[in-house]
Parts: structure tokens; sequence; C-alpha cells
């Protein structure tokens, strides 16, 4: 994973816009490039739970980001818990839904995702997968689900 430093606008051509609103990133960011478009992966951990953030469309050329920010949220905090805020993700293909399998397995099966969008949801349905995963609508909700787990 290349980290980056968000006010480097050759990385991250919004970075001055984040640095100007107070945008902070808390433990690990990174942001890759692809012909379709791009991620941006960042996590964070509250000492129960670690959250893995997705900007943007998680496809094939990208899924390695999604892999690496969700094997670090776990080997740096040891956290039980995770959860996916994918309110900003605007696409997810098959390795996408490998990639959380993963993280679904290598925490416990304790994996909520948070706030996604049609588009997400509808591949969860079609692979009948929707119900291995807790679909949340606020972080809150999410900690929940995965304590009733």
């Amino acid at each position: 994973m290349r980290a980056i430093n968000p006010v480097d606008e050759r990385l991250d051509p919004y970075g001055a816009l984040r640095a100007t609103l107070g945008f902070s990133v808390v433990e690990g960011t990174s942001l890759a490039e692809s012909n379709a478009g791009y991620l941006t992966v960042e996590w964070i951990s509250d000492g129960c739970c670690a959250t893995v953030r997705l900007e943007g469309e998680v496809d094939i050329a990208s899924v390695d980001q999604v892999r690496a920010a969700a094997r670090e949220a776990r080997d740096h905090t040891g956290v039980l818990h995770l959860t996916v805020d994918c309110e900003k993700l605007d696409f997810l293909d098959s390795s996408g839904v490998k990639a959380l399998l993963e993280a679904h397995e290598s925490f416990g099966g304790r994996v909520a995702l948070l706030k996604p969008r049609r588009v997400v949801t509808r591949v969860f349905e079609v692979t009948g997968l929707d119900q291995m995963f807790t679909f949340a609508d606020s972080a809150e909700h999410a900690r929940e689900l995965i304590h009733d787990m």
C-alpha cells in the first residue's frame, strides 16, 4: 500500500480541499488509480472496532488496497470487529466481494457494511451473500449489530 500525504495534490487531487476542510487521516490512507476510476482507502480504530472507509471504485485494479487496509487494521489494532464504511463506494466488482469475504473470515465473521449504496447492496443480493453480512445505517447501529452476533 502506498501511503500518501493528503495535501500532496500530485497523489491526491482533492488533498488541498481536504486539508482546508480539516480532513485528517487517523491511521492509514492509500489511493489507487485504475483506468476505470479511483479508490481511496482509510482505516481507523476506536479500540473496539476497526473501520475501513472506501471511497470510489473497488475493482481488480484497486482491490489489493482493500485487502491491505483490512489486514493492517486487524494486525495493528488486534480488534475482533470490522465495519466497512461503504457510503462513498460507487462500484464493487467480484474481486471486491472476495476481499470483503476474506475480511469477514479474518475478523471471525464480525463484519458490518455501513451505509452501502444500492449499487453495492445489489451485488450482495444477487450473489446471496446478503445473508452473510450485516448492513447498518449508522456507526452506532453497526456496533450494536456486531456485538449482538
